[in-house]
């Protein structure tokens, strides 16, 4: 998503989503007008950045979702805030979800920019963020901040940790407690409540003296008020048409109608913005009113409020095109791949007229695609579905005629009871394998391994981990190809339905496993995980049992794995404060090809020159109990969880298990070997001369990992082909198949 021409990029951009005009947390009509740069910001970003981070409030959800629709092949995440936040607060909670060498551009969305020089000024500043600067954009006339700043996100999140505690623990401290589904992150009311509301330019910025002001060498404007929207809104926008001032002075008219002309006359110092059901007319030194009007308006405006003509959903917008008592005129957008849910209405019939695109339409049980100028009717009682099963946006104009037209004359089939079993659910197509690309970590103890050796493409001077399969939220990875492609992994799994993942995952709220490659160029931590029932009372994460297959070492490398003799957690603690710890661990030689099993409660850690492929519980919980007393490339000590280590820590002496024997399979001499089998799941080692064939069924999903070699992997019988290299990573859905992987290889397959 780079364009050569303009260099390297900063790694994330977050956007700090403020809306002006809010009543009870409800979007209004008039609000939609402040969502007309959002996409502009999006786009310009597109060209500098990774991913995209958004925070913006809970209540502007449908919002959002509607807004990214055009966006679903990029990167991004959206934290939905609560209640509403200080700035500060805003950009910290997107900071923990960035690694920390990092690059963040922080930007808002109430920012329009034009010219040129935004590229320029933007790879002026990612300079400065190299060298351990924060560049704050400012105004080159007023020098005034402009909002936008860009630095490495552990410069940032350290100034936090020394100026603003505060905030930075509340947000450490809830990092992993929020609601998470997939892209979308919830903070909740009482981490929220917690957080002051505090500014990043007055908090933060004047109390520290590295930061550097950018002069923005283009032009740019601060949307704080409707006056400057009018000010920025290009003179052949159609916002300007259908206008005529006459005798006017300071008279800003801005008319999304098409249908009604706007006149003014003989006025000044106005601006007049008009809507398809609202108009407002304000002073231009009065606009700042505008809260209080709409907060104290009562119940008898509410509706106008709460009921804008453009509503959003999630399968796409419905919008008010005429109301009358008795029918109801719409303009329904479905976008791609979007579906309504199944539902009737029982006080009025439906005549809809597609106009756009082929829309699939499920009438009683019955299927069939309508294109444009087809007509279908409705009638009151009548189960119906529509459906976008293309790859553009199906627009159908329905008119409702009935005694209620209201969304409360909607009932699903949760709602009907036995009714609910004369409709068809048309599924997502489920794809048979689905190659993976990774989520990357920058580990200060990481190296170039995986680069060097797998070739994995990463902006990270140093990677220490690379998230092979991953639905967690502290890194997922993307379907590399096919239908799917770009999606996160998560985001996969909920639109093909639980279902792929195989019955042995029906009891679990979340995917169950997480493997990943680890190239420790220097010791890691020591540290340990916790079981199942700590992790979920006390991090809402899964315990974390895991398994290392050594994939290359260097000569006397070695691992740390569990105490050589029984000992007091008091003594564990005193050799921590110490610096002693590691003399009770046993200290295992290891070489390519080994395999240690770590369960949950042992204190483990690898050792330098060794390269891993790891395969857990889905668990990012971690307590570090010793680090050598090392510093981050902040300057900052690494933060130790020796409490929590000694609640969980194992203190009986700790026995390696035995290598398992290995087996021949087949005529060419292809092996394959148990690596581990534990509750959570089971790995598999195979060397491949020729082909092997995996059977797959309906009790679990597999996971192939390339070490080694080159080949295909495909489905017998199926004429498609996934070519695989070493460092892939495929998923293959559970299901009745057998799964082929042919070429010359090392492998490692696990199931659950």
């Amino acid at each position: 998503m780079v364009s050569d021409a303009l260099g390297e990029k900063p790694s994330r951009m977050t956007v700090k989503n403020e809306l002006i005009i809010s009543m009870n947390g409800k979007a209004s009509s008039l609000q939609n007008l402040c969502f007309i740069n959002f996409k502009l910001l999006f786009k310009k970003g597109v060209v500098f950045c990774d991913e995209f981070i958004i925070v913006t409030n809970e209540a502007y959800s449908n919002i959002m979702t509607a807004q990214l629709k055009p966006f679903q092949s990029l990167k991004y995440r959206v934290i939905y805030e609560s209640l509403q936040g200080g700035t500060l607060a805003a950009v910290m909670l997107a900071s923990i979800l960035c690694n920390q060498s990092e690059i963040l551009l922080v930007t808002v969305c109430d920012i329009v920019t034009d010219g040129e020089g935004y590229k320029d000024t933007v790879l002026q500043a990612k300079e400065l963020a190299r060298q351990g600067k924060i560049g704050n954009f400012v105004n080159k006339d007023t020098k005034e901040p402009s909002g936008m700043f860009i630095c490495m996100n552990g410069i940032f999140s350290n100034a936090v940790k020394k100026i603003e505690n505060d905030v930075y623990m509340i947000c450490r401290q809830a990092a992993r407690k929020l609601k998470t589904t997939n892209r979308y992150l919830h903070v909740p009311v009482r981490v929220m409540e917690q957080l002051t509301k505090v500014g990043i330019q007055h908090n933060l910025f004047s109390k520290i003296d590295f930061v550097i002001p950018v002069k923005m060498d283009f032009e740019w404007h601060d949307i704080d008020t409707v006056l400057d929207m009018c000010k920025v809104v290009p003179k052949d926008s159609s916002l300007r048409k259908n206008c005529i001032r006459y005798h006017c002075e300071d008279v800003c008219i801005l008319n999304e109608s098409n249908k009604k002309l706007i006149v003014s006359n003989d006025v000044c110092n106005l601006s007049i913005i008009s809507t398809e059901d609202v108009t407002y007319v304000t002073a231009n030194d009065a606009m700042e009113h505008i809260k209080d009007i709409m907060s104290n308006s009562g119940e008898q405006y509410q509706g106008y409020y709460d009921n804008g003509r453009i509503s959003y959903r999630l399968w796409g917008t419905h919008e008010i095109l005429n109301l009358s008592e008795h029918y109801k005129v719409k303009k329904v957008t479905i976008f791609p791949g979007g579906s309504m849910r199944t539902h009737k209405h029982v006080h009025r019939l439906e005549q809809w007229s597609v106009v756009k695109g082929t829309a699939t339409i499920t009438i009683d049980g019955v299927c069939k695609d309508y294109s444009r100028s087809d007509n279908v009717c409705v009638s009151i009682g009548t189960l119906h579905r529509v459906e976008n099963r293309t790859d553009s946006d199906v627009v159908i104009i329905e008119t409702g005629m009935g005694d209620i037209l209201s969304e409360t004359d909607i009932y699903s089939p949760g709602d009907i009871g036995s009714t609910s079993e004369t409709f068809v659910q048309n599924k997502p197509v489920v794809p048979d394998i689905v190659p993976l690309l990774p989520a990357f970590k920058d580990n200060l103890w990481g190296g170039t391994k995986l680069r060097d050796v797998f070739g994995k493409q990463c902006d990270y001077e140093v990677i220490g981990e690379s998230w092979e399969l991953s639905a967690h939220p502290d890194g997922q990875s993307i379907v590399a190809d096919g239908k799917y492609e770009g999606l996160y992994f998560g985001e996969f799994l909920d639109l093909i339905g639980k279902n792929v993942m195989g019955w042995k995952c029906d009891s679990l709220d979340r995917f169950p496993i997480l493997i990943k490659f680890i190239d420790a160029r220097q010791d890691l931590s020591i540290q340990i995980h916790p079981d199942d029932e700590y992790a979920l009372e006390n991090e809402n994460e899964f315990g974390k049992n895991e398994m290392w297959y050594i994939v290359d070492c260097e000569p006397e490398s070695y691992i740390y794995c569990g105490l050589s003799h029984n000992i007091s957690k008091e003594e564990i603690r005193k050799r921590i404060e110490n610096n002693t710890i590691t003399d009770v661990l046993n200290k295992v030689l290891v070489q390519k090809g080994d395999c240690v099993m770590v369960q949950a409660g042992t204190i483990h850690a690898i050792g330098a020159g060794i390269l891993i492929c790891e395969i857990q519980q889905n668990s990012n919980c971690t307590y570090r109990m010793y680090d050598y007393d090392r510093k981050d490339k902040f300057g900052n000590s690494r933060e130790l969880h020796v409490e929590k280590a000694l609640d969980v820590v194992d203190v009986h002496a700790y026995t390696i298990e035995k290598q398992k024997e290995i087996k021949t399979i087949g005529d060419k001499g292809s092996t394959c070997r148990q690596l581990v089998s534990c509750k959570y799941f089971v790995c598999y080692q195979y060397c491949i001369v020729d082909k092997v064939q995996i059977l797959v069924d309906e009790s679990s999903f597999i996971s192939v990992i390339i070490i080694d070699g080159t080949g295909e992997l495909y489905i017998d019988g199926s004429d498609s082909r996934c070519g695989y290299k070493a460092g892939d990573s495929f998923f293959v859905t559970a299901g009745h198949k057998t799964v082929v992987i042919a070429g010359k290889c090392e492998c490692i397959v696990t199931r659950v």
